[in-house]
């Protein structure tokens, strides 16, 4: 019996799912092994009959075996990490072993799914630290001496943006687009510190702060507040901070008063909507806890399609005399990371939003034929810079962006 003869028997058994059997006979390679190219091919292939048989423990040492072989070789790494994985709880161990693995083979697209899935796994993990408002819609500030300071802080965001729309104004306005930026910028950070704590110098710690959105509007208003006022990525600060506790009372408030209310409004529905067969219950409904969570959805879709109105707008202003290279440099990074880190999906539905009014404009038989060759090129544009940072998340050979550039570099500590 040789190695080859062995192994093939091996791979038969594996193909037939006999993994017990197929582990005997990777055994028998490892024994007939004249090569270390063939010894660390046998240890992996039996680290993947073992984990097969949930003997994790076994199927852990063969993968450790591949990396004292060939410390180089990128299967040994990935066959260490689907073992780490399946023991649970110890993803940030997995990660380690797929981003090493991703070192030595960096174009490799399956390593790069089951890092991209260990790391969802920590996220997930570690959401469990913070509180839920991060991630539901309608919440407001924690009630703690924090929070009661961002309440405050709320209060001074939606005035001042109101008060920059008053006209006649003069140094007002200016004063209050100010104000208004960095009242934002202080709930933003205090935001990220209730959710995240204190600063650590990790990279679990910056993936899961990365990943907030509290986050992400915080370096928003950072970009605004060294600008000059661009009131659509304003709005999309202050439509948010609608959602912070404001729907939720306007709606206890109507529900509350809902029959004087209903009362008044009937004869006008009945008057000028007699099609109209409105009942209480109907209205009841119409400020039920599942039409509150609508419409803040609804207002968090519309500030992100906001942020993808701004972002056009900038483009096209570079070739006005008030145009910002730089600016709109680091807005699109913004946009960038905010669509590779999307796990709503607001965003990117923000672009098909937009995309579809655009092209419905630039459809119109009056529109300049140059104005819609600028913007397909300007798609084709967008759409590679995010395809090369989506699939060379971990080469480290080209410019990178997102959280996936900065992960391929490092490990969870």
């Amino acid at each position: 019996m040789s190695f080859t003869d062995s192994k093939a028997a091996a791979d038969n058994a594996w193909k037939e799912k006999k993994y017990s059997e197929a582990a005997e006979k990777y055994t028998e390679c490892v024994e007939y092994a004249s090569t270390n190219d063939d010894k660390k091919i046998a240890y992996s292939n039996r680290s993947g009959c073992f984990l097969q048989l949930k003997n994790y423990t076994k199927a852990l040492a063969d993968a450790d075996e591949c990396i004292k072989i060939d410390g180089s070789w990128a299967k040994g790494y990935v066959r260490k990490g689907d073992c780490l994985d399946a023991m649970g709880g110890k993803y940030k161990e997995a990660y380690n072993a797929y981003n090493t693995a991703l070192r030595y083979d960096q174009n490799n697209k399956s390593y790069e799914e089951k890092r991209d899935k260990i790391l969802r796994k920590i996220n997930n993990a570690n959401s469990n630290n913070y509180s839920n408002a991060t991630s539901s819609v309608n919440s407001g500030y924690p009630s703690n001496a924090i929070g009661k300071f961002q309440n405050l802080g709320s209060v001074v965001i939606i005035i001042a943006f109101l008060v920059y729309f008053i006209p006649f104004t003069g140094y007002i306005s200016v004063y209050s687009w100010r104000v208004f930026l960095i009242a934002a910028i202080v709930n933003k950070f205090l935001s990220v510190y209730n959710n995240h704590g204190m600063i650590k110098f990790n990279t679990a710690y910056l993936s899961r702060v990365l990943a907030d959105p509290e986050t992400m509007y915080l370096m928003l208003c950072s970009l605004l507040v060294t600008n000059r006022p661009y009131v659509v990525a304003g709005a999309a600060i202050w439509l948010l901070e609608l959602t912070k506790g404001y729907t939720t009372y306007f709606f206890n408030y109507v529900k509350q008063n809902l029959p004087a209310l209903s009362a008044q409004m009937a004869p006008m529905i009945a008057k000028y909507y007699p099609q109209m067969n409105v009942t209480p219950e109907m209205l009841q409904a119409a400020f039920s806890p599942q039409a509150l969570n609508f419409f803040n959805t609804q207002i968090v879709q519309f500030s992100s399609n906001c942020e993808v109105m701004q972002g056009i707008y900038i483009i096209f202003e570079l070739v006005l005399p008030t145009r910002n290279i730089l600016f709109a440099f680091m807005w699109w990074k913004f946009l960038e990371m905010r669509y590779l880190l999307d796990r709503s999906g607001n965003v990117k539905k923000a672009f098909t939003t937009v995309d579809g009014r655009i092209n419905s404009l630039l459809s119109h038989r009056m529109c300049p034929g140059i104005l819609r060759t600028a913007y397909s090129y300007i798609k084709q544009m967008l759409a590679a810079q995010i395809n090369a940072s989506t699939n060379s998340g971990s080469s480290s050979s080209a410019p990178r962006g997102g959280l996936s550039s900065l992960m391929s570099k490092c490990n969870i500590m």
